[in-house]
């Protein structure tokens, strides 16, 4: 009787946790998705979508901005009449609002720059907060993927509903090609805590046997 309990209770966590995280790509190239009224839909990807706005600040005040897309992402224009996502006069940027909680991983970018490798700076807001300042997105130095590169977060961002990437630099220019991240159910913290409250229960079933002998 004894064992049956102790195996329900080391057991429970890890029935009440998941057992693998869901992972997607949404990519924003033609194709994927489309621009209704000057916003950007998704398709579904691994239960998520992804709505886009354009975004643009002069000296930090909003300013008109148009959205656009093609077969390298989605870019934006303000006043400069350049349809990538530049500094050249206000501050451009795209505003992502995802349908549910995910971890991003990677935001994936492209240029029409010739050189093997471009730098992408950037300011990263989320969920209302400004947390990166002038991050460096470096592409990937491969002829055959020549004017793509991403930035990999190594432990994720837990994004709530909202993203806004702008650019930082007024030398740069580029798009947004894609996003990748990770959704999962239960967080590891809960399972930790149930598996916690097993080990006790399994020392209190060992403290009364033990009494009871």
């Amino acid at each position: 009787m004894y064992l049956k309990w102790m195996a329900i209770l080391l057991t429970l966590p890890f029935l009440l946790s998941p057992a693998v995280a869901g992972a997607g790509v949404i990519y924003f190239s033609d194709g994927y998705g489309e621009i209704i009224d000057g916003v950007y839909n998704s398709p579904t990807v691994d239960g998520v979508f992804v709505t886009a706005k354009a975004t643009a600040y002069d000296a930090g005040v909003p300013v008109n901005a148009a959205l656009n897309q093609d077969f390298d992402g989605l870019g934006v224009d303000a006043t400069s009449g350049d349809p990538n996502i530049d500094f050249k006069g206000p501050k451009e940027g795209i505003k992502l609002a995802f349908s549910k909680p995910v971890l991003l991983t990677e935001l994936m970018f492209t240029n029409d720059d010739d050189a093997f490798s471009q730098d992408y700076s950037f300011d990263l807001n989320f969920d209302g907060a400004i947390v990166y300042g002038n991050g460096i997105f470096d592409a990937y130095e491969d002829y055959e993927y020549l004017g793509y590169g991403s930035y990999i977060f190594t432990t994720g961002i837990l994004i709530n509903y909202m993203i806004e990437i702008m650019n930082s630099n007024i030398d740069t220019s580029y798009r947004l090609y894609g996003v990748r991240y990770s959704t999962s159910a239960v967080p590891l913290p809960p399972a930790i805590l149930l598996f916690g409250a097993a080990l006790a229960g399994l020392g209190w079933f060992r403290r009364r046997k033990m009494g009871q002998a």
